[in-house]
């Protein structure tokens, strides 16, 4: 009992001290981020902007196992189906900055000003500018994004310690968005480019290169055959999840 009493506040420590040292180790993008982040969408987040879908949408994320997003329905315990301009968007505005600093690392960027256009071109992309409209999931797809970027980083540290934590994170991302897959496969396409650059073996990058692609075409089937088990355990099929698309009911 003694020993329990004591272990805890020890790991509260370790996870304080590790944070607050990420957060000084990655200061230059994280400020980028969230300065650009609010600059770029601040009018959308002090505004309620509609479109077709956010209407509809007001209490709800929408078509979630209808579209095999049942990643959303998952999030529904953080993120309470209520589309809040302010609060969500500056949520977004953090988990995009933690994924442009995990960006960062895979490919070992160390000058200050290419982390900072790095940061803001991603906080200020014109597709993350079209996800603000949608704001009743933008909190969801930044996770979802996040997650996409985690299963790079993992896979590019060490494949047999962190390959499962890798695939978890493509399949929890693909779940929540499908779209970002194309994410980590623009992500992997850059990896490989910066090994030739670094005039890394031909071979060499070939290998690379047909793990990546099985990696993601293994995280593609792993979230189908979810996809599948969870509807039916629904008991709704693909089919179903076609007209639940096309349909407001």
């Amino acid at each position: 009992m003694e020993h329990n009493k004591w272990r805890q506040p020890l790991l509260v420590e370790r996870a304080a001290s590790w944070l607050i040292q990420s957060i000084k180790e990655n200061k230059v993008p994280l400020l980028a981020s969230i300065i650009a982040g609010i600059l770029a969408h601040m009018f959308a987040f002090t505004n309620k902007l509609v479109n077709y879908d956010d209407i509809h949408c007001l209490f709800s994320k929408g078509s979630t196992f209808g579209l095999g997003r049942w990643g959303l329905s998952i999030l529904d315990n953080v993120f309470p189906n209520y589309s809040m301009p302010w609060i969500y968007g500056i949520i977004s505005i953090l988990l995009m900055a933690i994924s442009a600093c995990i960006i960062i690392h895979i490919y070992h960027i160390h000058s200050k000003l290419l982390q900072v256009l790095l940061a803001g071109s991603i906080l200020s992309f014109p597709s993350l500018t079209a996800t603000v409209t949608f704001m009743f999931t933008l909190s969801s797809y930044a996770v979802s994004f996040m997650l996409a970027v985690l299963a790079v980083w993992f896979l590019q540290k060490d494949l047999k310690r962190y390959g499962p934590f890798a695939l978890i994170c493509m399949v929890a991302s693909l779940s929540l968005y499908q779209a970002y897959i194309a994410v980590a496969a623009s992500l992997f396409v850059l990896i490989l480019i910066q090994q030739l650059l670094l005039e890394e073996s031909i071979t060499s990058v070939i290998r690379k290169g047909i793990l990546f692609l099985g990696f993601l075409i293994l995280s593609l089937g792993l979230y189908y055959l979810a996809t599948l088990l969870i509807n039916q355990l629904r008991g709704s099929t693909f089919s179903g999840m076609a007209e639940n698309a096309l349909s407001f009911d």
